[in-house]
């Protein structure tokens, strides 16, 4: 006999208390989560050496998603205490910047962040010489942001750069890049739950059941993975459970509602959500398109479309592609393809496959930002 047992108010007591889903492997074993990030207070971090720093794009530590900073700012830290624009910046990719330092080997005191903490730990002497130290609010650096082509950095006048440097969110760069990396920052595994109400969950899962389990957004239908469809609140205000204040959502357009930028999404539920979508007709052969692209793609590749758009050459890709080989057998699944060119970018190292000419995140933004081939 089939048992059909209704869980969503457990899921909605998860989702509300921002817990972590993780899945059980009878027989396997999964190794304690090793803590590389000792930061004391929220705006310090862990001295590093430089060397140590994996680029995948984005900065890497230990498979932790990572900030670099100075501590060290000598005789301006007085400067940057008053004003963290005076203050040295600090870095969210390997940029040209960073490339020097190891080449000039300037390797300075370097920390890693991985907390989501717009004030930065800095110390110095003033003019006497004595020892200063504080909280400052950094910028961010410029170099990394064009590297990324972070919010179209790359392509973006002065004026623009400005605005994204003077606008950038510590929660909303890491919630981008979350589904590059297996541990998110600590701030990101507890949502704020205050403000729902006690009924939070009963509501949650009454508005999806009404709507089918089906996102309102992309139409993407979860009914078998009700853990990734969730209730947003449109205005923001928790406790306020009306009709027209509620829309579901799956957890992909959910964490690219304004200000969710404590959201993030696993890599595994992305592939999911999007796989989900193709296998709905909601996206692929019949329905492309860069604004389709741009929609559905894992954000943690919005700056890679832009750039492909920009440069020219490539047409829109198809996201959420499958590789499968002569016995049906699903090879690899691909973020983003050009199926006509066997062309493809995976955000977790992508496997070898015969005819196919497949990249990561960090090789697909080096790729993309160079002039194409006359």
């Amino acid at each position: 006999m089939k048992l059909s047992v209704n869980f969503d108010a457990l899921w909605g007591r998860v989702e509300q208390m921002g817990a972590e889903k993780v899945p059980l492997d009878i027989g396997k074993v999964w190794p304690p989560d090793e803590v590389v990030i000792t930061d004391r207070e929220p705006g310090g971090g862990t001295e590093v050496d430089i060397i140590t720093i994996v680029d995948v794009g984005v900065l890497s530590f230990h498979g932790r998603q990572v900030v670099l900073y100075i501590p060290d700012h000598g005789d301006r830290v007085l400067l940057a205490l008053d004003d963290g624009i005076a203050g040295k910046k600090f870095h969210i990719a390997q940029c040209r910047t960073l490339d020097e330092m190891k080449q000039k080997k300037r390797f300075e005191r370097y920390f890693a962040k991985n907390n989501l903490s717009e004030q930065f730990h800095i110390h110095g002497y003033n003019e006497d010489n004595h020892p200063v130290e504080g909280y400052a609010s950094l910028n961010v650096c410029k170099n990394c942001l064009k590297y990324l082509n972070y919010k179209g950095s790359a392509t973006a006048k002065k004026v623009g750069l400005n605005q994204i440097v003077a606008e950038f969110n510590m929660g909303e760069f890491f919630s981008t890049y979350s589904s590059v990396f297996r541990h998110m920052p600590k701030e990101m595994k507890v949502t704020h739950t205050k403000g729902y109400t006690g009924d939070w969950p009963t509501i949650s899962a009454k508005a999806r059941e009404n709507a089918g389990h089906t996102c309102s957004e992309c139409s993407v239908n979860l009914d078998e993975n009700r853990h990734l469809l969730h209730t947003h609140h449109i205005n923001g205000v928790k406790h306020d459970n009306s009709q027209q204040n509620l829309q579901v959502l799956c957890a992909d357009c959910h964490r690219k509602q304004p200000l969710h930028d404590h959201m993030f999404v696993k890599h595994e539920d992305m592939q999911t959500i999007n796989r989900l979508r193709r296998e709905q007709r909601l996206i692929g052969e019949n329905a492309s398109g860069w604004k389709t692209a741009f929609d559905y793609v894992d954000s943690a590749l919005w700056g890679v479309l832009d750039l492909a758009q920009k440069r020219g050459g490539y047409g829109p890709p198809e996201i959420g592609y499958k590789l499968i080989d002569e016995k049906g057998r699903v090879i690899t699944e691909l973020e983003v393809a050009w199926p006509e060119s066997k062309f493809g970018i995976a955000i977790n190292n992508p496997k070898a496959v015969d005819g196919w000419y497949l990249i990561g995140l960090k090789e697909a933004l080096d790729f993309f930002s160079k002039p194409p081939e006359r």
